[in-house]
């Protein structure tokens, strides 16, 4: 699979095809669109900071969409549907990231842990 790697400090996102998104989401997934989060859509909250990596309604233009992809049990963002302009991602301690119309998978930054000698995901 190929994709484009956007990376805001702990949240990880790979623009891929439409049939590469669909195909590697879990099968308990739900779709939300931006219509139906209010101000902002979420992508993560920050574990220590009660920060967050979202995207706000009053950024966006009138011809963009946002719908996210979470899974069903978990409620973890699995992905994101862009449409429509580019919208910006925010984070209050990380520069602003343009996300352009696609579809995009969401994973957390692995690190490997030298005294456990296991990957663990990084914190934000």
């Amino acid at each position: 699979m190929e994709y484009t790697k956007y990376q805001q400090g702990d949240v990880l996102l790979k623009k891929v095809t439409e049939k590469d998104f669909y195909a590697s989401l879990n099968s308990n997934f739900i779709r939300t669109p931006m219509s139906q989060l209010g101000e902002r859509a979420i992508l993560k909250e920050g574990e220590g900071t009660g920060h967050c990596h979202a995207i706000y309604l009053e950024d966006m233009l009138e011809e963009s969409g946002i719908t996210l992809c979470k899974n069903y049990e978990h409620s973890d963002n699995q992905g994101l549907i862009v449409t429509g302009n580019d919208v910006p991602l925010k984070h209050e301690e990380h520069n602003t990231v343009i996300l352009k119309s696609g579809f995009y998978i969401q994973e957390t930054v692995q690190a490997f842990n030298h005294e456990t000698q296991r990957t663990q995901e990084v914190a934000d």
